[in-house]
């Protein structure tokens, strides 16, 4: 089986949560108990990745999809994360021409908007800091704008983590996502792809369409930006997780175990 899980807001664990750190250990410990895939999704860069994966003690992937879906990472070596290059290929004609000066210049119009450190810049993704109390009307500007420009990119947004004052808006092409990713990688598997479970947000409802059961974690909040779609009544393809983040993940995976070892 394969669990692919989404990091923000949903597998990483909420600040000083006992229950999420103790279903993390035993998420890590059951990776070496039985053979099962892990892919993780995620808006943040390959560095940060392994940040990540090292202050909040995650089990180690096999698969990172990265930049918001523009990049996948292979884990075959612990925090040795290699590109996949075929994925940079199908991007790069999927995309065309990626104009990133362009892109700055657009979205450093709005005020307030601050680009991030390099280090934190995907080759097809833009990332910007802007104050939270301002995010949804430059959200707004910002989308508004895109659909008179010839760009083909979308802007998605992601509110301020615990703590954190300045929310986060992100350019990216307007084909490319976490699913798209991830449909792309299990199709191009060398051998038969794994029964696979995906753990996340609001984009459930759009991943069982798509044929991929799937856990729909409580208690966070949805990036602004998302089209919010209504989960269908739980069967045999959903669970609707009662506890937050990493404990979410933890308790759906449980499920779908027990249904494989009936």
């Amino acid at each position: 089986m394969l669990l692919a899980t989404e990091l923000e807001g949903v597998l990483l664990p909420l600040p000083n949560d006992p229950r999420n750190r103790a279903d993390l250990m035993w998420l890590v410990e059951s990776r070496y108990q039985s053979p099962w895939q892990l892919v993780y999704l995620t808006q943040r860069t390959r560095a940060a990745v392994c940040e990540a994966i090292i202050t909040h003690h995650l089990p180690l992937p096999d698969v990172v999809i990265a930049d918001g879906g523009t990049t996948i990472y292979t884990a075959e070596v612990p925090f040795m994360l290699t590109p996949l290059a075929d994925y940079e290929t199908h991007l790069r004609g999927l995309v065309g021409e990626w104009e990133v000066e362009a892109l700055d210049r657009l979205a450093l119009n709005h005020s307030g908007m601050r680009l991030l450190d390099e280090e934190h810049q995907g080759r097809w993704q833009r990332c910007f800091h802007i104050a939270a109390e301002r995010l949804a009307a430059t959200l707004a500007a910002l989308e508004k704008r895109l659909a008179d420009e010839p760009l083909r990119c979308r802007a998605r947004a992601t509110p301020p983590a615990v703590g954190e004052e300045d929310a986060r808006i992100d350019l990216l092409p307007a084909s490319v996502d976490f699913l798209s990713a991830f449909e792309w990688w299990i199709a191009n598997q060398t051998t038969e792809p794994p029964s696979a479970v995906y753990a996340g947000q609001a984009s459930n409802a759009t991943a069982i369409s798509r044929n991929f059961r799937a856990i729909l974690v409580a208690g966070n909040e949805v990036s602004s930006g998302t089209t919010v779609v209504e989960p269908p009544e739980a069967d045999e393809r959903f669970y609707h997780a009662t506890a937050p983040a990493s404990s979410g993940v933890v308790e759906g995976w449980r499920h779908f175990l027990g249904q494989a070892r009936r």
